[in-house]
């Protein structure tokens, strides 16, 4: 991909985790998994102490990730990415 950008992606849906602190042993205060396909982006928030909850945003109409769609009825497709991403996040990073 770095040789040739235009080459199409090889994965539908990417996924990612991230968790503070880093280390071993250490007890995570912060963690996130998020899922994205071409259009739309699904993030589930993990902090202690509090319920997590997830945001799920729309690239191509809000490329700056300010509106949550999950604040308000999902329209079919979202919905649809929305399940899409959840399932992709529940399987983890490295999944197809």
């Amino acid at each position: 991909y770095l040789g040739d950008p235009t080459l199409p992606s090889l994965l539908k849906v990417a996924v990612a985790d991230r968790f503070l602190p880093n280390g071993v042993g250490l007890p995570r205060e912060l963690s996130y998994r998020a899922a994205r396909d071409d259009r739309f982006k699904l993030v589930r928030y993990d902090l202690v102490g509090t319920d997590p909850y997830e945001a799920l945003y729309d690239l191509g109409a809000d490329p700056v990730e300010g509106d949550d769609l999950l604040l308000a009825p999902l329209s079919p497709d979202a919905a649809a990415a929305h399940e899409r991403l959840w399932a992709a996040i529940a399987e983890g990073p490295g999944s197809p």
